[in-house]
């Protein structure tokens, strides 16, 4: 069966990023959709998004909403 998750509004929480993957892992999900709002108006844009495209073993799919294409 295919499992896959979707998620935005993160806004550069790191810590909450984190624990999604984390929640994914033990759920055995294959995909992640993140619907955008990744890194404007956090705490930790740049870690965020590094965290997001270093793969962490899943292909994500990225949607660019207008805020983030503010920042």
């Amino acid at each position: 069966m295919r499992r896959f998750v979707v998620f935005s509004d993160i806004h550069g929480n790191i810590e909450a990023l984190k624990a999604i993957y984390s929640d994914i892992l033990s759920y055995g999900i294959s995909e992640i959709y993140h619907l955008g709002d990744a890194i404007a108006i956090g705490p930790e844009p740049k870690l965020t998004i590094d965290f997001i495209l270093s793969n962490n073993g899943y292909s994500a799919q990225i949607v660019k909403d207008v805020l983030n294409e503010l920042t």
